[in-house]
C-alpha cells in the first residue's frame, strides 16, 4: 500500500464522514442455507470494504484483496465478496451455512477515494415449521391428544382447537437444542368417561411470527359384524383430488402411500392384513374378520397443512346382534358421516350401543 492510500486508509476511520447513508435494513434468512447481505456504493477506486458487528470483523477488503487475520472465528471460511461486481458497486456478503448466532446487526462500510458509504443490516434467522405431527393414546378412563415438531426457530407458540363440549387440560413444553433451535411438544389431556358422540375433531396449530403448520385430525370409532362387507374413505374437509397425497397406516405403524387417482386399479399389499385390498382413496375388505380390528388412518399434507382421519375399527363377532343384518350388508365408513342422514345415523348409533 503506498503511502498516500495509506493515508487515505487512516483518514477513512478517523476523520472522513459519509456522504451517503443508510438506514438500518431488514434481512430475513434461513437457518443452514446461504444468505446475502446487500450493500451498495457508487464505483470509486481504492476500494476499501469492512463487514462489521460492532468491532468485530466479519469481512474485510482493502489493498485489492480479502484481508482475514482479524476476522471473527466463527465466520472463518463462511464470508465472500463478489469480486467481480466490486467495479459495479456492489459490496454485498455472502454469508454460508447461517446460524443462528448470525442473527445480528451489522454495518458495511465502503470507502473510496471519491467518498465513503455506511448501510446498516439487521439479519433476522429463520427456521420454519415444516410440519406438525399429532397421535392419541388412550384408556379407559383417560384420552391424551399430543402434537409434536421440531427445528424452529424463533419460538414457536401453540394453538388447539378441540370439540366445546369437552373438557381438555393443555400442557405444552418446548426445549432447544446444540444449535438453538427449538423443539415443542403440546399434550390435551382429559379424564373421565368419554362423551357420547361418534366424531371429534382437533386441531394444532404451531407458529412462529415468520410461519405455521397446522395439523386436525377427525378421530371415529365404527363397529361392525364379522363377516360383513366394509369400505372404508380417507374423507378430509376441503381436500380435493388435485392437490392431495394419501398416506394410510393400521394400528401396527406400517405406511403405504395412495394418489388420488380413480383410474388405478385395487392393489394388495403385505403390510396389510391379507383380505385389504386399496383401492383409489379408500380401503375395501370383502369380509371381515377379528384380524382386522384395530385403527385405520390416513393423512393429506398440502401447503403448510397436514389432515388426518382416523378410524378405530371394532370387530363384533359373528351373532352377536342378527337385528342389524338387514339394516347394514354393505357398510361404508367416511371419516366426517357425509354419508349418513341424521336420522339414520341417530337409529345406528342407539342400535350399536344397545350391543
Amino acid at each position: 500500500m503506498s503511502a498516500i492510500s495509506a493515508c487515505r486508509y487512516c483518514l477513512f476511520w478517523i476523520l472522513a464522514l459519509p456522504l451517503y447513508t443508510c438506514q438500518g435494513v431488514p434481512v430475513i434468512c434461513f437457518y443452514s442455507k446461504d444468505c446475502i447481505l446487500p450493500c451498495s456504493y457508487n464505483p470509486g477506486t481504492d476500494v476499501v470494504i469492512h463487514w462489521q458487528i460492532g468491532a468485530k470483523v466479519v469481512h474485510s477488503f482493502y489493498n485489492g484483496n480479502d484481508q482475514l487475520k482479524q476476522q471473527e472465528e466463527q465466520y472463518k471460511y463462511r464470508t465472500s465478496l463478489f469480486k467481480d461486481e466490486l467495479q459495479k458497486g456492489n459490496a454485498s456478503l455472502l454469508l454460508r451455512n447461517l446460524q443462528i448466532d448470525d442473527e445480528q446487526s451489522y454495518h458495511c462500510y465502503v470507502g473510496t477515494f471519491e467518498g465513503s458509504y455506511d448501510t446498516y443490516i439487521e439479519l433476522k434467522v429463520a427456521s420454519p415449521v415444516t410440519y406438525v405431527q399429532i397421535e392419541t393414546n388412550e384408556t379407559e378412563n383417560t384420552e391424551e391428544i399430543e402434537c409434536r415438531s421440531s427445528d424452529i426457530y424463533p419460538a414457536p407458540s401453540v394453538t388447539w382447537s378441540y370439540p366445546t363440549n369437552e373438557s381438555y387440560k393443555e400442557f405444552t413444553n418446548s426445549s432447544t437444542d446444540v444449535n438453538k433451535l427449538y423443539s415443542v411438544v403440546s399434550k390435551l389431556t382429559k379424564e373421565g368417561m368419554k362423551k357420547n358422540t361418534n366424531v371429534h375433531n382437533y386441531s394444532c396449530k404451531i407458529k412462529t411470527w415468520q410461519s405455521q403448520w397446522e395439523t386436525t385430525l377427525t378421530r371415529q370409532e365404527q363397529k361392525i359384524e364379522e363377516g360383513q362387507e366394509w369400505n372404508v374413505y380417507c374423507m378430509l374437509p376441503n381436500v380435493g383430488p388435485q392437490n392431495c397425497k394419501l398416506a394410510w397406516k393400521t394400528s401396527n405403524t406400517n405406511t403405504v402411500t395412495a394418489k388420488f387417482e380413480k383410474s388405478k386399479q385395487p392393489k394388495k399389499t403385505s403390510e396389510f392384513p391379507n383380505n385389504i385390498l386399496l383401492r383409489d382413496d379408500h380401503f375395501h375388505v370383502p369380509k371381515v374378520t377379528e384380524t382386522d380390528n384395530g385403527t385405520y388412518t390416513c393423512s393429506c399434507t398440502y401447503g403448510e397443512v397436514t389432515k388426518v382421519c382416523q378410524i378405530k375399527l371394532k370387530v363384533i363377532p359373528d351373532g352377536l346382534h342378527p337385528k342389524l343384518s338387514y339394516l347394514l350388508q354393505t357398510k361404508y365408513v367416511f371419516c366426517n358421516d357425509v354419508t349418513l342422514s341424521p336420522l339414520l345415523r341417530l337409529l345406528l348409533t342407539k342400535t350399536w350401543n344397545h350391543y
